[in-house]
């Protein structure tokens, strides 16, 4: 009977090798979804200020077409708001820090 002593060693071995390999692959996938997700993150953060300078431009153009019956608050009452939240800022710097 023959034995052969290495054969679990090597198998190992193989088995490592594979595993490295895999590892890498999901390194180099991850990075690339990383780069993805921040690229899309900066164009949200783009499109969101673009959507918060039309809403602030439509609401100047109605409080100046409704300003001899006192205005778009007139009309809202109590839900009159001009206060538009800028999460922007944040928005770049994660899309900045992921990539």
């Amino acid at each position: 009977m023959m034995t052969f002593p290495l054969y679990g060693t090597v198998r190992a071995s193989n088995k490592l090798i594979y595993m490295t390999s895999a590892l890498e692959h999901l390194a180099n996938e991850t990075a690339f979804e990383a780069k993805a997700t921040g690229q899309a993150l900066a164009e949200v953060s783009a499109e969101l200020v673009a959507v918060q300078t039309v809403a602030l431009q439509n609401r100047l153009a109605l409080d100046y077409l409704l300003a001899l019956q006192g205005g778009m608050c007139t009309f809202a009452g109590q839900e009159c708001c001009t206060y538009i939240p800028d999460a922007s800022e944040d928005i770049t710097n994660l899309a900045d820090h992921i990539q």
